[in-house]
């Protein structure tokens, strides 16, 4: 079993690292404002659309030089989810989000626009039959709301995937 996490580790390190390689991140002294909200620890459920249920969930969201590195988990059953996200400014400026999960074996790739306390995220093929889009919502300096859209016909139609709702854990 120990053997097993460790790996398990080396895994998500390797995966984080990749992540870190692809954005292209390189320090900038461009301003976060528009993601520094959510810097910190987060707690609330996911709702998943299909069942409504909701279900525990912790986010992480640490600041790296050119953007945010952010950990979720959600305690589905048998074993939790784990996603892994970079947020960071493209070569143009541009709002990049890439994630990796525990569920699937490939890395996503979207492009995000702000307003307000807003941002959506959609995907950077729109060639493709699958796409997704995330929106991300600051209700408060304490509470976030982000709800997670695909579709299957190429952005046409939209169907809910599942919902967060997340308080902001207090400082220790």
């Amino acid at each position: 079993m120990v053997k097993e996490n460790q790996m398990k580790k080396q895994i998500i390190l390797g995966v984080v690292s990749a992540l870190l390689l692809s954005t292209g991140c390189q320090p900038s002294t461009k301003t976060l404002d528009e993601l520094d909200w959510a810097l910190g620890t987060w707690h609330g459920s996911r709702r998943a659309a299909e069942d409504g249920l909701d279900v525990p969930m912790t986010v992480r969201v640490e600041r790296l030089d050119c953007g945010q590195i952010e950990r979720l988990q959600v305690e589905s059953s048998p074993r939790p989810y784990v996603g892994f996200t970079i947020r960071s400014r493209d070569a143009s400026g541009r709002w990049t989000m890439i994630y990796a999960n525990s569920t699937r074996p490939s890395i996503g790739r979207l492009q995000g626009t702000f307003e307000n306390k807003r941002s959506k995220w959609e995907s950077i093929a729109p060639d493709q039959k699958h796409a997704s889009r995330f929106v991300s919502e600051q209700i408060d300096a304490n509470h976030w709301h982000r709800t997670q859209f695909v579709s299957e016909d190429g952005g046409k139609t939209w169907k809910t995937l599942f919902t967060d709702a997340l308080e902001r854990a207090p400082d220790k």
